[in-house]
């Protein structure tokens, strides 16, 4: 009961000030029997920690991304829900002993341990979008540097991916459509409202383009940061040519016909992250190229630069 916030006869719950649940054991317990109880006691305050900052983060406020992420939590809940259910089957029938108790609950005390840490991180940075991604991926890489026990990397890395997919989403349409779908500012590059098109030949120079879109470090991801180059032009390319009232699918299509570049329904749901940067960065630098040849072509070809110049 306890393993699931519900105190008993001598196990008391208490909650402290910051709203952490915390637990007591009877002082009349037998102290080894106390001694092993309060091992396992933590893992009841992490889990509860846990759901706690399910409860808070999915109001629709905190946007897609810490979506994703609670929803990879609420799976690694429900997991830990079937162990006690299975715990507890045990000693109904009269098969489970408090070491027994104490040796089943090691790996799933380790593992929510860690998650404990990351939701109090987050809490504490109020992270959200790319700059949530940038907390869990750190953990992903110093538990992956310290030599620790592969459980805890699968579920840190089940929830980057879970966490991960919307962010690629927006990327998809940024760098396949040269848009940003972006309504609760979790992308790394922010587009500016500037002077309309229609004013643009009188308040034009060669900053506009500079200051209509910009880069925010603290949303860039870390798995993603060596490509930022090429993300934010592959996009920008796209956008110069949807402001000059271009099909960019149409464009980006013959580049496909041509065996340049893949169409974006295809391409999007291949970008996702990977233990490997190499496994998703391939699709971004194919974007990129297409995007620039795309560009080119318009500039060179339809709007006849080179005949301009020579006039």
């Amino acid at each position: 009961s306890a393993l699931t916030g519900i105190e008993g006869k001598f196990i008391r719950a208490s909650t402290t000030k910051l709203g952490r649940l915390t637990f007591s054991v009877d002082n009349a317990i037998d102290p080894s029997l106390a001694d092993l109880t309060a091992r396992i006691l933590p893992l009841a305050c992490h889990a509860h920690a846990v759901n706690r900052y399910i409860d808070v983060h999915s109001r629709f406020e905190y946007g897609t991304v810490c979506h994703a992420f609670c929803a990879g939590l609420r799976h690694v809940l429900k997991e830990f829900y079937v162990l006690v259910c299975q715990l507890e089957h045990q000693f109904t029938s009269e098969q489970l002993s408090l070491q027994k108790l104490w040796f089943y609950v090691q790996p799933t005390l380790r593992i929510f341990a860690l998650l404990d840490r990351v939701v109090s991180v987050l809490i504490k940075t109020h992270s959200v979008g790319g700059a949530l991604l940038n907390v869990v991926h750190s953990q992903v890489t110093a538990i992956g540097g310290s030599g620790s026990d592969d459980d805890t990397t699968t579920i840190l890395r089940f929830l980057l991916r879970q966490a991960s997919a919307p962010f690629f989403e927006i990327l998809g349409h940024w760098i396949y459509e040269g848009r940003i779908d972006d309504p609760y500012d979790e992308f790394f590059i922010e587009e500016q409202t500037l002077e309309a098109r229609s004013d643009m030949m009188e308040v034009y120079d060669e900053s506009y383009w500079h200051r209509k879109f910009t880069v925010r470090e603290e949303m860039l991801p870390l798995f993603i940061a060596h490509m930022r180059e090429q993300i934010f032009n592959a996009g920008k390319f796209l956008h110069v040519l949807r402001s000059c009232d271009m099909d960019v699918q149409t464009l980006l299509a013959k580049q496909h016909a041509a065996g340049a570049h893949k169409q974006a329904d295809s391409q999007v749901p291949a970008i996702e992250y990977m233990v490997h940067a190499r496994e998703y960065t391939a699709g971004i630098e194919l974007a990129y190229s297409a995007a620039s040849k795309v560009l080119i072509e318009h500039v060179m070809g339809e709007l006849q630069l080179k005949q301009r110049l020579m006039s």
